[in-house]
């Protein structure tokens, strides 16, 4: 009979439990979720450029190779939300021809492959020796043609690459084109992720 009446005792708070546990996680904070990488198109209007290293051409049994050519230009923002507002870019190039056709390479066309920066104007040298610098932007530019553009002249549209890395004081990775010309007076434009704690910085 004991039993029995502390059980009747006990039952209504026995009943409440489960709607106060329930209770309590809904009042409950959210667990705090990483935002989503943001997207951002990185643009540059490339001109007034001159070569500023001719480069050195060989040619052998397997083809020609010129390599060390290097070109520098202005580059000026197209739009706020690329860093580097206004810079000087800066390209490396090495383009190989084949004397005869090879897998995956035809004779007679020129596979071009170099590796670019975009400095802000007016680095300062400290500026310049930090690793991982707010005033610098680079990356890797791909592109074949049926011309030498150390040597030749026409019109280009390249594959650019900006790899995962620090890229103008935000971490950010991409891919985009180049359209211009040989001599890199054109637009580059890079569809880029930013990491999330950079995406709303500049």
């Amino acid at each position: 009979m004991k039993r029995r009446a502390i059980l009747r005792a006990l039952r209504p708070g026995l009943l409440l439990l489960p709607l106060s546990v329930a209770s309590f996680g809904a009042v409950a904070a959210p667990v705090a979720r990483v935002p989503a990488i943001g997207d951002a198109v990185l643009g540059w209007q490339l001109t007034q450029a001159r070569v500023r290293k001719a480069g050195v051409t060989t040619t052998g049994p397997q083809g020609s190779l010129t390599a060390g050519y290097v070109v520098e230009a202005t580059a000026r923002a197209v739009n706020p939300t690329t860093p580097i507002q206004n810079g000087t870019f800066e390209i490396e190039l090495n383009a190989f021809s084949p004397s005869r056709d090879m897998p995956g390479q035809k004779a007679g066309v020129w596979y071009v492959q170099g590796d670019w920066r975009i400095t802000k104007r007016g680095i300062t040298h400290a500026e310049g020796k930090a690793r991982h610098s707010p005033s610098l932007v680079n990356g890797s530019l791909k592109v074949d043609l049926p011309f030498n553009p150390a040597t030749g002249s026409g019109l280009l549209s390249a594959q650019v690459r900006l790899p995962r890395a620090p890229q103008g004081g935000h971490w950010a990775s991409g891919s985009g084109t180049f359209s211009g010309n040989e001599r890199f007076e054109g637009v580059m434009q890079i569809d880029a992720q930013v990491w999330p704690e950079m995406s709303s910085a500049r």
